[in-house]
């Protein structure tokens, strides 16, 4: 977790180069970048929580963790118009912003408690594909976990195609001008 929020500080470092020199490429390398940041740590912070955490709080931490992901995607885009608006022209205190951010992030991953490798010396398994589809054979054979991974997955889409459309709606739909949004 500690190498990828690493990874992080340099990728806003690149984002803050992309405001500076108005290079709108960079900035959807950033988004890129933080996508492909976001597809490590997840996974990461999920699979730490059996080692830190005894079995009876297991729901509990994946609560707290989706509570704390979902409440940071709001916030943060809401922080994103409020920069959008107070930084107007100078965008490159949106990237300053952003560093700080990952640079609190990161000493906080340095707080998570560390956990050894149950097996440092076993190699990454060649049959990841087959325990993969004899995992999604189980799942289908359990039809209340079928139903909740299905609303999962629905939750996340709806959330992401609105977040995607939030401001075009407001604008196309709702007739909300740029300058209102901020009010």
């Amino acid at each position: 977790m500690i190498g990828v929020k690493v990874f992080e500080v340099g990728v806003m470092i690149f984002v803050l180069a992309g405001f500076a020199w108005h290079k709108g490429p960079m900035l959807l390398a950033g988004i890129f970048l933080m996508g492909t940041h976001s597809a490590f740590f997840g996974p990461s912070k999920y699979g730490s929580l059996p080692e830190l955490l005894p079995e009876r709080r297991l729901s509990w931490g994946n609560g707290i963790l989706e509570l704390g992901t979902f409440t940071a995607i709001i916030l943060g885009t809401v922080a994103a118009a409020a920069m959008d608006k107070a930084f107007a022209g100078r965008q490159i205190w949106s990237g300053a912003v952003l560093i700080g951010l990952a640079l609190a992030g990161l000493g906080a991953s340095l707080g998570i408690t560390r956990v050894p490798a149950r097996i440092p010396q076993k190699p990454i398994s060649r049959e990841l594909y087959q325990r993969s589809h004899r995992a999604a054979a189980a799942l289908r054979g359990d039809r209340p976990l079928v139903l909740a991974a299905d609303r999962e997955r629905l939750f996340q889409f709806l959330g992401s195609l609105l977040l995607l459309n939030l401001f075009s709606t407001a604008t196309g739909v709702l007739h909300v001008s740029k300058m209102q949004i901020g009010h």
